[in-house]
């Protein structure tokens, strides 16, 4: 047994350590919301407290006091992100010895999560995406939608480009373990019953060596290679309906940041940190153009700033939205060039990175993100923005779903 004193020394130093950590807490308490570079976003921050409205503040439901105050102290909490990543580390772990003797080609990243992880380590990847009847059902009524708008705007060119992305793919390696998983049956039923009248080009995957090829490994999105595949299948599309349009715009060179590591949404999301992309970009001389966004000039990216050598190279930042611009509900671009057409693009943060050059061929062109609008009414957009195409790019969600996505006549 231990001696009575050395007991009671460790009793203390027990208790210590438990009064230390709100201790320092206490020292670090901000009312400023701090930048979580791995989970994007910021920190939540403790409320101020004024004493003429602390009653009505501290009953308010769902946001009140109490409730910022724990959400202050959790994400504020002294080395909170480091015990995450020693949790997601102990997670994968334990993931790894139980399908150590399994032919899994790829693993769950996380137990509780959306992102699984190749066995060889190659890349990150979201679980797949679900099909069923009433999936189906949401389509039909998607095409509906869409020779409505055909049929109602005869003058209007109505196109659609589908990124056809591993979740939805029949490559994805996780597939038989999922009855209903998508499998390319979205891209499939869409195309055989999409309207005649509609223009219909894909970015379709042949294995996955066009993902790796086309999209980041640790992040959802397209990376360079991707979005100029994208950009000449678009454009070949387009000249269909646009005989005069410009020759395309080529990049004078593809330039790798080799002082920045990204680690993108995937790994972000599952905090896995030992996986890195390079960050690879086209630099392309556009035309003169002018960017605005809610009524004022603004260059919308860091593009420039980039290329000029003048960017963070911390470990967690979002490269892909600094670079090509984060999601905006309305865009214009307005090229000085000897186009007379005008082009309405809609689509998710996919398009952030295809805009400037697809809109390099018109003299004006609006980029529109439904997830920022309650109702999108498209007849009292064109009031004030007529246009003579519509380009509607995305993958199934948002090419071929209602949900947040669906044109009001």
């Amino acid at each position: 047994m231990l001696p009575k004193t050395r007991h009671f020394h460790l009793i203390y130093l027990f208790y210590l350590l438990i009064l230390l950590v709100p201790l320092l807490w206490l020292l670090n308490v901000s009312t400023v919301g701090i930048q979580s570079e791995l989970e994007n976003r910021n920190k939540a921050a403790f409320p101020v407290i004024k004493l003429k409205s602390l009653w009505s503040d501290w009953q308010n439901e769902g946001n009140g006091l109490p409730v910022q105050i724990q959400r202050a102290a959790s994400d504020q909490f002294p080395v909170r992100l480091n015990l995450i990543l020693l949790a997601k580390r102990i997670d994968r772990l334990a993931i790894s010895t139980a399908y150590a003797l399994l032919p899994d080609a790829a693993i769950p990243a996380e137990r509780a999560g959306d992102i699984y992880i190749m066995r060889d380590h190659a890349f990150l990847l979201q679980k797949p995406d679900t099909y069923n009847p009433d999936l189906q059902h949401d389509i039909d009524l998607r095409i509906e939608n869409y020779q409505y708008m055909i049929d109602h705007y005869p003058e209007i060119n109505f196109q659609v480009f589908f990124i056809d992305t591993l979740k939805s793919s029949p490559f994805h390696p996780a597939n038989r373990y999922f009855w209903d998983a998508d499998g390319g049956r979205c891209l499939d039923y869409f195309e055989a019953h999409k309207p005649e009248e509609l223009a219909f080009s894909k970015l379709e995957l042949g294995g996955i060596e066009d993902h790796v090829s086309w999209f980041y490994l640790t992040d959802h999105h397209w990376n360079v290679n991707g979005v100029l595949e994208g950009y000449a299948i678009i454009h070949e599309m387009l000249q269909k309906q646009y005989p005069e349009i410009s020759p395309m715009l080529v990049p004078s060179r593809l330039i790798t940041f080799k002082d920045i590591e990204f680690r993108g949404s995937h790994a972000r999301s599952a905090f896995y940190t030992d996986m890195v992309d390079p960050l690879s970009v086209e630099d392309v001389a556009f035309p003169p153009f002018t960017i605005i966004q809610a009524g004022e000039v603004t260059p919308y990216n860091r593009r420039a700033e980039y290329l000029a050598g003048n960017y963070s190279n911390v470990p967690f930042e979002g490269h892909y939205g600094a670079f090509y611009g984060g999601d905006a509900g309305f865009l214009e671009y307005i090229f000085e060039n000897d186009s007379d057409r005008r082009l309405l693009i809609i689509g998710s943060s996919y398009t952030n990175a295809i805009e400037p050059l697809l809109a390099a061929h018109y003299a004006h062109t609006y980029a529109v993100d439904l997830r920022h609008y309650g109702k999108f009414s498209f007849a009292e957009f064109i009031q004030d923005h007529p246009v003579d195409d519509v380009l509607i790019i995305g993958d199934c969600s948002v090419v071929a779903k209602t949900l947040g996505w669906e044109i009001l006549p």
